[in-house]
């Protein structure tokens, strides 16, 4: 797949799935030479024809809260019910999603004892296990919507809950995650209580919370009366978010409110210290790292405020974004370095530099793709059938075939839309029109495709109707597997019926990853840790020297297990799955050779890979959401340069082996493309499936010009 010159760009509707052009028969220009530069040449065989799609219509959601856990570990929220797990140890890459309730959309999170919660304005709260990949545990609140969850440092088992009835209720948790409701504080009558954060206060503590009349409350924890109401001004004013910053001889409450105000107040007598008008509409959160204060809100500006011998001053202020910022929170890694996040209708998330007002200043925000971890685009060769998983529904695209002298255009032809609240958590097709799709938490569904035309119709298999609900689908010579909660569950595949073959037990809780070979060997994975299920055996192992952290796995043809990994410092391996030999044999040296060769072209990507296909001749498709890597493992490792080349000017280089940028290498990496949802094999052509922003952002500039008024 050798980068290629690239065509005007179609609409999406419009798009047809065409071969690119050979990069041979076309000169790229200069803008696009310098893009696609890397410390590679194109191997030295015949490129595969690439298919370029963009007729998806796939969008994400909005990001609606944000919840950070020590170990620079994030859990974020969206707008269709879906949640997802964020490492910054893994470059901010999504590595566990929960697909939830299109009903369920949580508007708050939280970490307690080591639990991730939220709520709904419906005044729903509930777990969401990421390990198992599902909500569970729900409660009703008791007061109405629910604005905020809080966590106690003081009680790690203890969920503070700030209510539309103007009260914050208290929650506990026990071993198993179920909450059990053990009291209430009164903190307004007659209005809501929005906000609330905790304070230490000297040798007591306080919690401040805010309230849509305008006021912020001061609650004594020992008493639970109010004990001080400051007042903000403005016409009618509300108070949308609140954080403190306490040491051993002061407390700052920071307040943003609906004025576009950013309030610093004394926390001990009550008193304004600095009021910040630095925002065009209202400040709808605030969080606080070191001596820095940060807000953002419906501007979607994000505002940092220093501190200097006592004295607040405004830093510096992004606009990474371009709807409202629905969240912020701080993160800090192993080291203690904070990271600031953001995430806004715009459905993306942002990380910034925290240390401090400098480096917050001088430092970029980086934009995180807010595509999903896994990629939603599956095909299936033999069908030439392509599903994209859109959460409520699933797309079966029809795509046209290679023989065809001019290329038909893609046809949608079917549906599948999710039969409860629950949304989607992946869809498939397999050899012999096999359609596969599940929710994760309910139920797995199995149909028959029957072609009527351009249309696709289904029909009911035998023995599919008690299929367990599950995360991933793979098939395989004529076998099915599913993995679920705590095992691996295998079908025999034949005309029109299931047969159930075997369960086994896995340590892995809820595998998101699974690939099957020859019917008879598995490898499920769930962050760091691999296992390999024989299914004629029934058992189950970790996989030895298994990869650390898998974000995609394949098989190559003589039983070695390719692994792409969110580890920056081997992003590609391969292990002796099949053979279980705790030695590596001299092909699997040989082909991690060729593997840590070829990552050299990704060591200076700021984005992990999220994809990986193994196709004819044990080629590997490499991809992220923005580039493509092909590499053909059968190839002899590149030899190391003798001496680094000197510095000279680009007409005098070395065409000698000894030069990197002009060595053979069997590696072709291209950065061509627009953002990506996946890149697979179809028999021996590749398909690209491209989704351009632009569609993107037409989609959420209608839904933000319809949103509701804050508050009402």
């Amino acid at each position: 797949m050798p980068p290629k010159k690239t065509p005007a760009k179609k609409p999406a509707a419009a798009a047809k799935a065409q071969p690119a052009a050979p990069a041979a028969a076309a000169k790229k220009p200069a803008a696009a030479r310098k893009r696609a530069r890397s410390s590679s040449t194109i191997a030295p065989q015949k490129p595969p024809r690439t298919h370029r799609c963009g007729f998806w219509r796939w969008a994400p959601s909005d990001i609606t809260a944000l919840a950070a856990k020590r170990g620079s570990v994030v859990a974020a929220a969206r707008a269709d019910g879906s949640f997802e797990l964020v490492d910054g140890a893994a470059r901010w890459t999504s590595v566990a999603k929960v697909s939830g309730r299109r009903d369920a959309a949580a508007t708050s999170l939280a970490w307690v004892a080591g639990r991730c919660y939220g709520a709904t304005a419906s005044g729903i709260i509930f777990e969401v296990d990421f390990n198992e990949g599902r909500i569970h545990h729900e409660t009703d609140g008791l007061g109405g919507a629910v604005w905020q969850l809080l966590a106690d440092a003081r009680a790690p088992a203890r969920l503070n809950t700030c209510c539309d009835d103007g009260s914050i209720r208290v929650f506990e948790c026990d071993e198993q995650g179920a909450l059990s409701y053990t009291g209430a504080l009164r903190v307004a009558t007659g209005a809501r209580c929005l906000c609330a954060a905790w304070a230490e206060l000297g040798d007591s503590r306080a919690l401040f919370a805010g309230c849509d009349d305008g006021t912020l409350r001061r609650i004594d924890s020992n008493t639970g009366r109010s004990s001080l109401r400051l007042t903000v001004d403005g016409d009618s004013p509300r108070v949308w978010s609140v954080a403190t910053l306490c040491d051993a001889t002061s407390c700052t409450v920071a307040s943003g409110d609906s004025t576009g105000a950013v309030c610093l107040w004394d926390g001990v007598v009550g008193s304004l210290l600095r009021r910040f008008a630095r925002h065009d509409a209202d400040v709808l959160c605030v969080a606080i790292a070191g001596d820095c204060v940060f807000a953002a809100g419906a501007d979607s500006k994000v505002v940092c405020l220093e501190r200097h011998a006592d004295e607040w001053s405004f830093a510096a202020a992004h606009r990474p974004h371009v709807l409202d910022v629905r969240a912020l929170c701080v993160s800090e890694d192993a080291e203690g370095r904070p990271t600031l996040l953001s995430g806004a209708l715009d459905a993306k998330l942002c990380a910034y530099a925290a240390s401090n007002g400098r480096s917050f200043a001088e430092r970029r925000p980086a934009r995180l793709w807010p595509f999903p971890g896994t990629p939603c685009v599956r095909a299936c060769d033999a069908t030439r059938l392509a599903t994209c998983n859109h959460g409520a529904h699933a797309d079966v695209w029809r795509l046209a075939s290679s023989s065809d002298a001019a290329p038909a255009d893609p046809i949608l032809a079917l549906r599948v839309t999710a039969p409860g609240p629950h949304n989607l958590a992946f869809a498939c097709v397999f050899d012999g029109g096999l359609l596969m799709v599940g929710d994760g938490a309910t139920r797995t569904r199995c149909m028959r495709l029957i072609d009527d035309g351009d249309a696709l119709s289904t029909e009911r298999v035998a023995g599919a109707r008690r299929l367990p609900p599950s995360l991933a689908a793979a098939s395989n010579d004529g076998v099915l597997v599913l993995a679920c909660a705590g095992r691996i569950v295998a079908y025999d595949v034949s005309q029109n019926e299931l047969t159930p073959r075997c369960s086994i037990a896995c340590a892995c809780p809820a595998p998101a990853l699974l690939t099957v070979r020859d019917g008879r060997v598995a490898c499920a994975a769930r962050g760091g840790r691999v296992f390999v299920a024989a299914l004629d055996d029934s058992t189950a192992a970790p996989a030895p020297r298994g990869p650390a952290r898998a974000a995609a796995l394949a098989f190559l043809s003589d039983g070695l297990l390719a692994a792409a990994t969110l580890d920056p410092a081997r992003p590609l391996c391969v292990v002796d799955a099949a053979a279980g030999e705790d030695e590596p044999r001299a092909i699997v040296e040989q082909r991690q050779a060729v593997l840590d060769a070829a990552a050299s072209a990704l060591t200076t990507r700021k984005d992990a890979p999220v994809g990986l296909a193994a196709g004819p001749h044990d080629r590997l498709l490499v991809h992220s959401h923005a580039y493509v890597l092909l590499v053909d493992t059968h190839a002899a490792a590149p030899p190391a340069p003798t001496s680094p080349p000197p510095k000279q000017r680009r007409r005098s280089r070395s065409t000698t082996a000894d030069d990197p940028d002009d060595r053979i290498v069997p590696w072709t990496f291209s950065t061509l493309y627009s953002p990506l949802l996946a890149a697979t094999w179809l028999g021996d052509e590749i398909l690209v499936a491209e989704n351009p922003w632009l569609a993107i952002a037409r989609q959420q500039t209608v839904s933000a010009v319809a949103r509701r008024k804050y508050g009402v």
